[in-house]
C-alpha cells in the first residue's frame, strides 16, 4: 500500500514537472505583462463609468419621484375641487327644487367651504 502511494506521488511530481517547465519562455512573460497592462485601464474605466452612471441614475430617480409626487398632488387637488363642485351643484338643485330651504345646514355648509 505504501509503495502504491509513493508511485502515485512520483507520478504526480512527473506530471507537474511536465506541466510547469523549469524555465518559462520569454514569450509567456511578455504575453502575461501585456494582458495585465491592458486589463488595468479597463478595470479603472469600468469603475469610473459605473460610478458615473450610478450618479446619473440616482439624479433621474429623484427627478422622477418629485414629478410623480407633484402630479399626484395635482390630481388629488382636482378631484377634491370637482367633488366640492358636484356637492355644491346638488345643494343648489335641492334648493331650487324646494326640497331644502336656502338657510338649511347644507346651504350654510356650502357657503362655509373654502374655495381652492
Amino acid at each position: 500500500m505504501r509503495e502504491r502511494l509513493e508511485k502515485l506521488g512520483q507520478a504526480a511530481q512527473l506530471f507537474l514537472q511536465r506541466l510547469v517547465p523549469k524555465r518559462i519562455p520569454i514569450l509567456y512573460v511578455v504575453l502575461t505583462m501585456l494582458v495585465l497592462l491592458s486589463s488595468v485601464p479597463l478595470v479603472f474605466y469600468s469603475r469610473w463609468v459605473t460610478q458615473d452612471n450610478r450618479r446619473e441614475l440616482e439624479a433621474n430617480e429623484r427627478l422622477l419621484q418629485s414629478t410623480i409626487t407633484r402630479s399626484l398632488g395635482e390630481e388629488i387637488r382636482l378631484y377634491r375641487r370637482n367633488l366640492l363642485t358636484e356637492i355644491e351643484s346638488l345643494v343648489r338643485l335641492l334648493e331650487t327644487s324646494g326640497y331644502i330651504e336656502p338657510n338649511c345646514r347644507m346651504a350654510r355648509w356650502r357657503r362655509s367651504m373654502p374655495r381652492r
